[in-house]
């Protein structure tokens, strides 16, 4: 609870079908009052966040308008409430820490 009043998770797919990211996100046991996903078939807005912050699958480079990528799959990255990059690349926290202590950490790269 004290993890997700500290931050929001926004999961952007690179599925190919919304019934495809319905599946990864049911099988990832993803918790939906932490994690927020923009709809599939809002592939505007999708395609939008891959481009303003360089990330997306080797796949979607070309669809994206991108020629370089700061990151691929995985990727989180930790942002201020105005959406500027506060750690590029939060992947090992979440792979090494606990959550307070990754919880803990960011909060500090904010505050």
């Amino acid at each position: 609870d004290t993890f997700s009043k500290l931050l929001r998770v926004v999961y952007v797919s690179s599925e190919t079908s919304g019934s495809e990211m319905r599946e990864f996100l049911e099988k990832s046991g993803v918790n939906n009052d932490m994690v927020q996903s923009i709809p599939y078939d809002n592939a505007s807005e999708r395609i939008a966040v891959k481009k303003k912050y360089s990330t997306c699958a080797e796949k979607e480079m070309e669809t994206v308008g991108l020629t370089e990528r700061a990151g691929g799959i995985p990727t989180l990255k930790l942002l201020d409430a105005t959406g500027n990059v506060v750690l590029e690349d939060a992947v090992p926290d979440v792979e090494k820490l606990t959550a307070l202590e990754a919880a803990e950490k960011w909060k500090s790269l904010i505050d």
